[in-house]
């Protein structure tokens, strides 16, 4: 389903599409012009979440009419992938490149507990209410039947947890829709996975396909189970989801990328395209290059929109062929309405497959339906994207600070989900660079880190280099080059520059250990003239200005005066001259 197709710079087609078979995204090659095609490979595996559709698309028709569901002709627009070219002069010319939506790979929790359905909750009003790591054992009647046909469970997630919805029918295959409450009472849709069981599967290829959900807002959801015949068993499993370290793809619907630069014959891990938090869902991607090698990928995303009811048009950009991209490019101006008021027909039904994509000479266009005026007008908008940002790397800033106990290396995290190793080196002079820490280090998340080398001896110079292994392969932060001090014993001046001095000295106080203290300036008389710093004093080197004022903030008489320090129970002091 959903081929994309693109001829390469040396005259070979290359087609892509989606095998839903295998949950795949598969290639195929022609070098005579689409006379042949050479056996399908895999180019990636496809993490599709076919059940749900995008936050705030509505489709018309019953719960067996998902975003795609695979056995019936689906009305939303199905997760195709997208395929490009560089046909440009640079370095990565004849690269191709692959786009989709992929859920995170992760690990399902086992159940905690089982839970049989009761007769109440055949309606939506009196649902079973279920603890997250469940499976519920239950009985849904045929349509024929006099009873209600519908079995109604709830459960609760706070913003930013993930769901796996998954089970097993043991007849015939049911429909199970899933929703939830939005901000005005409406139920909002989020789509609909069908479980079956092994005949199913025999019989007319039907297979079940689990969902993965990230809560894009803190409350209850709901679960409707159906079936169309016979009466039908069924277990019906609602499990949390820990997306792993390792994963590109971050929640239910992240924008990924793969490469390839031999002609579609190998791929590239997967990377992740947009850098926003976890919960939000990005969805229809399209993906161009321009003609000095840069690629663009645009798609619909929702992090402005908690409740999934509107839509913008974002797109980030790649200088490095398709290894790293820049920041987060918002297209569209104002959000598009995907959700509207009952009975007004809906705007999310008239989306298209994809976003419209094209580039040319240092540019790229982007085109998109609109629906902020909905339902009085629609409009195709566009954006041409001209200022380029430079990529956001998966870690960044490494920097290196001499302290007593050791250097403290410190280092930005930026996409955590992407990076699945760091390791330290260190060396000194010309001596080999050696490795640090017992094994690799793996990010707590996205932010600030930092990591001490206790090791690092007084008097003497390194240069530390910070390896990141992520999802676009191995790169390296540094050289950083760092002088550790001499180790400190005791509290002692180390200088003042310039002295004498005429408006402003710097003096520097060396630090033994942690305590409270204070730096003062007293005259010849032993009069205070000024506080130059109070509380807390951290171990190492600190160096101290003072710009020749006294307290009431005049300017201090030319003449000698004693910068003294009291430390913990230690105390040095210095003289300094203050000259006209």
């Amino acid at each position: 389903m959903g081929s994309s197709l693109v001829l390469t710079p040396d005259g070979r087609l290359v087609v892509a599409w989606a095998d839903l078979s295998t949950d795949a995204v598969q290639v195929s090659r022609s070098l005579d012009l689409g006379g042949t095609f050479d056996a399908p490979s895999v180019a990636a595996a496809m993490n599709d979440n076919l059940g749900l559709i995008p936050l705030g698309w509505v489709t018309a028709g019953g719960i067996w009419r998902g975003y795609p569901w695979y056995h019936v002709s689906p009305t939303g627009a199905p997760n195709f992938p997208a395929l490009a070219v560089d046909k440009s002069s640079g370095p990565n010319r004849g690269s191709l490149y692959l786009v989709w939506a992929d859920h995170a790979e992760g690990a399902i929790a086992p159940a905690a507990q089982t839970a049989s359905d009761v007769a109440s909750n055949n309606s939506p009003d009196t649902p079973q209410h279920l603890q997250l790591d469940t499976d519920v054992f239950g009985i849904v009647s045929c349509r024929e039947c006099p009873r209600n046909t519908s079995d109604f469970y709830t459960f609760d997630l706070a913003e930013g947890e993930s769901v796996w919805l998954g089970g097993e029918s043991f007849y015939d295959p049911l429909g199970v829709t899933f929703s939830g409450s939005l901000a005005d009472g409406r139920i909002e849709r989020f789509g609909t996975f069908i479980i079956t069981n092994d005949f199913n599967v025999q019989e007319d290829g039907l297979r079940g396909k689990p969902i993965v959900f990230t809560a894009p807002r803190t409350g209850r959801y709901r679960l409707q189970v159906d079936t169309f015949v016979n009466t039908t068993q069924y277990l019906l499993k609602v499990r949390r989801y820990t997306p792993s370290a390792t994963s590109a793809s971050r929640d239910m619907r992240d924008i990924v990328l793969v490469r390839s630069t031999d002609g579609g014959v190998t791929w590239s891990p997967k990377v992740r395209v947009n850098h926003d938090a976890s919960g939000h869902d990005q969805c229809l991607p399209n993906v161009a290059v321009d003609e000095r090698g840069t690629v663009y990928v645009a798609w619909y995303d929702r992090r402005h929109a908690p409740f999934g009811d509107s839509v913008d048009t974002y797109a980030s950009v790649s200088h490095d062929g398709g290894r790293t991209f820049g920041p987060d490019l918002r297209l569209s101006s104002r959000s598009g309405a995907w959700l509207q008021p009952p009975n007004v027909r809906q705007a999310g039904d008239r989306i298209g497959d994809r976003i419209a994509i094209a580039a040319g000479d240092m540019f790229a266009m982007v085109a998109w339906m609109d629906f902020r005026d909905w339902p009085e007008n629609a409009d195709v908008r566009g954006a041409r994207i001209l200022d380029l940002p430079t990529a956001t790397d998966a870690v960044s800033d490494f920097s290196a600070e001499a302290l007593a106990s050791g250097v403290r290396l410190r280092w930005l995290v930026n996409d955590a989900r992407s990076v699945s190793a760091l390791r330290v080196y260190r060396s000194e002079g010309s001596s080999n660079e050696i490795a640090l820490s017992d094994g690799d280090l793996m990010p707590a998340g996205d932010g600030r880190t930092e990591w001490i080398d206790p090791n690092a001896q007084p008097g003497r110079t390194y240069d530390y280099r910070l390896r990141i292994v992520s999802s676009g392969g191995t790169h390296w932060l540094g050289p950083v080059r760092i002088e550790v001090p001499q180790r400190i014993s005791a509290l002692a001046w180390r200088a003042a520059w310039p002295n004498p001095f005429a408006r402003r000295t710097s003096v520097k106080l060396a630090v033994p250990r942690a305590a409270q203290g204070s730096v003062r300036v007293y005259d010849v008389q032993g009069k205070e003239v000024a506080t130059l710093a109070e509380g807390a004093f951290e171990p190492g080197e600190r160096t101290i200005e003072w710009d020749g004022r006294d307290a009431a903030g005049g300017v201090a008489a030319p003449g000698l005066y004693f910068v003294a320090a009291q430390v913990g129970s230690e105390s040095v002091r210095m003289r300094v001259a203050r000259v006209p």
